[in-house]
């Protein structure tokens, strides 16, 4: 794979047997993300995009198939190097936020810079406060935020240690159109600054566009978006 891949899947196939039925939900796809390429998928609710992007973060295990993350195979990795790689390679920001109640909002953002004892980029830091407009609500606990303000910090803290890969899940899903298009530039500068591949899920045709590639998931498999 050339070092430009970040990620790479590989007839990927996830099904899931329920009682004597099989339910196919990736049926042998192919996807390749380079080095700031910017790739949105769009597709029905329930069609397996979020699947798509566990299966992506080595958070599921695919049927059949394989996914390469900077060029290692994840189906090949112990449950600790694992971890230790979607903890510095990839951002992750999920539709349920995913926050930790008992950190404050700052804290939850650079938890991954401790997690990987990486040193604050402080002036990445500031941008990224700057920019999501959430500087009063860094000493918050996230029980005192509202979804909106959950889905900034949680962009946040996946774009603070600068991965090699984000993974957006309806990341504007929350968001009201002015910060949603900060948001978008956000990427747009993470990706350019580190080098960084998006992979984001999204119901937005607006969003779905500013991406160099629109795909559509549809029966397992994707496509171009017509």
């Amino acid at each position: 794979m050339s070092s430009d891949i970040v990620l790479e899947a590989i007839r990927l196939e996830r099904y899931f047997r329920v009682g004597r039925e099989t339910i196919t939900v990736l049926a042998g796809l192919d996807l390749s993300l380079a080095r700031r390429q910017r790739t949105a998928i769009m597709g029905a609710s329930g069609c397996g995009k979020t699947t798509l992007l566990h299966l992506a973060a080595g958070m599921d295990t695919p049927s059949a198939g394989s996914v390469r993350l900077v060029g290692q195979d994840l189906n090949q990795l112990s449950e600790p190097d694992l971890t230790h790689l979607r903890a510095r390679r990839i951002g992750l920001v999920f539709q349920d936020f995913n926050l930790i109640d008992s950190l404050t909002a700052a804290e939850n953002i650079r938890l991954p810079l401790w997690l990987n004892r990486q040193r604050e980029d402080a002036e990445h830091f500031a941008s990224l406060i700057d920019t999501l407009a959430i500087s009063p609500l860094l000493d918050r606990m996230p029980s005192a935020l509202s979804g909106g303000e959950k889905q900034r910090i949680a962009i946040a803290r996946a774009l603070v240690h600068q991965p090699d890969l984000i993974l957006a899940d309806e990341p504007t899903g929350s968001l009201d159109e002015a910060t949603a298009e900060r948001v978008l530039a956000l990427f747009d500068q993470v990706i350019t600054q580190s080098q960084s591949a998006l992979l984001m899920v999204t119901h937005n045709r607006e969003a779905a566009s500013l991406c160099d590639q629109q795909l559509t998931l549809r029966n397992g498999l994707l496509q171009p978006v017509a």
